[in-house]
């Protein structure tokens, strides 16, 4: 017995030794996973040294990035073997366009573009992505060679205020798209649209105002669409003429809260892209609206017994404001 527990002795204290160096092992691995999981280290990147860590300043200049909407953009070979630039933006979209140059090139073209679109918005001093500022007032003679155009609210402002020898081509629901469709216009005995009874006319100041009517259309888009082609109409046959393109003014507040599609919301989202096209076109923004709202955007509640249609002191104003804001051709 003596002999046998001599003989194993030493086979039991080495296999005692590697079950303990394998504890001792287990041990270091669990504490190496613990601390890197509470600082939140990247174990492949640890045992990988050819994968490259980014640096803090690397990060930052990302986050940057993110924040101010940038687009990553990668590059790839086409069939042509020409360059093909796509951009990845901020939803995941991939939008391809070709490399036609140099950084360089690319440099000077962005700068040419942002210094067009300086050149838009102010012509000779004119800022036209501003509404028409306030003005000295002109005499009531400044309309003699101006018309105005619009609907019932335009009809209400001819009614009440009419400036003694302006003209108005006006009808009850006339719509941007109407007007070039709708015979209402009394030409010597003959219906014709609003805008052939623009053609066949001169005018050196034009003042238009739509957009109540088409407030329960669907698109904003399709009605933007057919005003600049009212603009255009306009500018072709009238090219020296001033245009002021009004703001839509807007209803009471009970209105806007109980009417079907007449919204104040729909309105102000409506001036909005007006202002927008008045601004690509070049032609004067009036904010008329302002001379009827209160500080909530609403037209008063004494305004209009119908909380639409203007009674005869708030169409003064309207015809007041419109003195006040005048500006001269910018060739």
């Amino acid at each position: 017995m003596n002999n046998y527990s001599n003989t194993r002795r030493p086979s039991y204290i080495k296999e005692r030794k590697k079950r303990r160096v394998r504890r001792i092992i287990m041990l270091i691995v669990l504490i190496t996973v613990l601390i890197l999981v509470l600082f939140k280290k990247d174990i492949k990147n640890i045992f990988n040294p050819h994968t490259k860590t980014p640096t803090l300043s690397e990060t930052d200049n990302n986050e940057k990035n993110v924040e101010n909407g940038n687009n990553a953009t990668a590059t790839e070979n086409n069939n042509d073997g020409n360059k093909e630039n796509i951009t990845e933006n901020a939803q995941g979209s991939n939008e391809p366009t070709k490399q036609t140059g140099t950084t360089n090139e690319t440099e000077s073209n962005n700068s040419e573009s942002t210094n067009t679109e300086a050149t838009a918005k102010i012509i000779d001093g004119y800022n036209f992505s501003e509404p028409v500022p306030a003005s000295d007032a002109v005499e009531e003679t400044y309309f003699d060679d101006a018309v105005f155009i619009g609907n019932s609210r335009t009809e209400g402002v001819m009614l009440y205020s009419h400036p003694s020898k302006s003209t108005s081509y006006t009808h009850k629901g006339l719509m941007v798209n109407t007007i070039f469709t709708k015979p209402y216009i009394n030409d010597n005995g003959t219906k014709i649209t609003v805008i052939d009874a623009i053609k066949k006319a001169e005018f050196k100041k034009i003042y238009i105002m739509l957009g109540i009517n088409e407030t329960g259309w669907v698109s904003t888009d399709t009605f933007i669409e057919k005003y600049e082609e009212i603009v255009d109409a306009v500018k072709e046959s009238h090219p020296d003429a001033i245009i002021y393109i009004q703001s839509i003014l807007p209803v009471t507040a009970k209105l806007s809260s109980t009417h079907s599609y007449v919204k104040n919301s729909k309105i102000a989202e409506y001036n909005t892209r007006i202002a927008k096209m008045a601004e690509e076109k070049q032609v004067y923004y009036v904010n008329v609206a302002e001379s009827v709202m209160d500080k909530n955007g609403c037209l008063y509640d004494d305004a209009a017994v119908d909380g639409i249609h203007l009674k005869k002191p708030y169409c003064e104003k309207w015809v007041e404001y419109l003195t006040t804001h005048t500006t001269e051709k910018i060739k």
